[in-house]
C-alpha cells in the first residue's frame, strides 16, 4: 500500500531543507573527495569532473529504442533477403529523435571548474550548451539539499545535490546528486576553498597561497 512504501523511507529525511556549508577555517584539514569526483588543477584553474552513469544509461536504453523501431526493416536487409517496403513514416522520425537523445546523453559531461574570473558550472553536451558563470565575489554560499534516497530501512542511502547562492543569478544547481551528505560537504569544502584561492596561482602540485595571502593580493 502507499502507506506501506512511504514508511520505507527515513522518518528523519528532509526533503526541503537546504543546508549550509560553512567555509573552511584556517589549518582545517580537508575532507576526502568521493570516489565519483575527479579532481583536476593546472596554469588555468581547479576542476572537478563528476562521473555520472545514468546519462550513459539512458544513452544505451535510447539506442536500443531506436533499433527496435527500425529492426523490422534492418533485419532482412542485414540476411540479405528481399528488400523489405519503407518503414513507416514514423518510425524514422522517432528513431532519429532517439539517437539524437542517445547522443545528448553520451556526451554530457558535468565540470566544475574555479578560475581567476570566478565559478564556472558547464552542463554541456555536444548538441546542447548549458554554461554559467559567477564573476569573482558573486558566490555566497553552498549548500546541499536532499534530492532522491535509494533502498530502504538500514540500507537506504540518501543522495544530495549541491546549490550555490548568488548575488545576481540566484540559486544556481552545482553538483548532481552525491551519496551520502558527506560526500557532498566534502565537494562543497573543497569548491569554498578553491574561491578563497582564487588569487593564488594555480598549477599542478604546487602550493597555492593561503585564504589570508589570498585575500591581500590586489585583482
Amino acid at each position: 500500500t502507499g502507506s506501506s512504501t512511504w514508511a520505507l523511507l527515513p522518518q528523519k529525511a528532509d526533503w526541503d531543507a537546504a543546508h549550509q556549508v560553512p567555509a573552511p577555517g584556517d589549518g582545517e584539514r580537508a575532507p576526502a573527495m568521493p570516489s565519483t569526483v575527479q579532481v583536476q588543477e593546472d596554469a588555468a584553474g581547479w576542476r572537478l569532473v563528476f562521473r555520472r552513469h545514468a546519462p550513459r544509461t539512458l544513452a544505451v536504453l535510447a539506442v536500443l529504442g531506436a533499433a527496435a523501431l527500425l529492426w523490422p526493416w534492418l533485419l532482412p536487409l542485414a540476411l540479405g533477403g528481399d528488400k523489405p517496403p519503407g518503414p513507416d513514416a514514423w518510425r524514422p522520425a522517432l528513431a532519429a529523435s532517439l539517437l539524437a537523445l542517445a547522443l545528448h546523453w553520451a556526451s554530457q559531461r558535468w565540470i566544475v571548474q574555479v578560475s581567476d574570473t570566478g565559478l564556472h558550472i558547464d552542463r554541456s553536451s555536444w548538441l546542447v550548451l548549458r554554461l554559467r558563470h559567477l564573476p569573482d565575489g558573486q558566490v555566497r554560499g553552498v549548500a546541499h539539499k536532499l534530492s532522491y534516497i535509494t533502498g530502504s530501512g538500514a540500507q537506504a542511502v540518501e543522495h544530495h545535490a549541491l546549490w550555490v547562492s548568488s548575488l545576481q543569478q540566484g540559486v544556481l544547481k552545482l553538483s548532481p546528486a552525491l551519496a551520502q551528505a558527506e560526500a557532498a560537504r566534502a565537494v562543497a569544502w573543497h569548491v569554498q576553498d578553491a574561491l578563497a584561492h582564487r588569487r593564488g596561482r594555480f598549477a599542478a602540485g604546487t602550493q597555492r597561497v593561503g585564504p589570508a595571502a589570498a585575500a591581500g593580493l590586489g585583482h
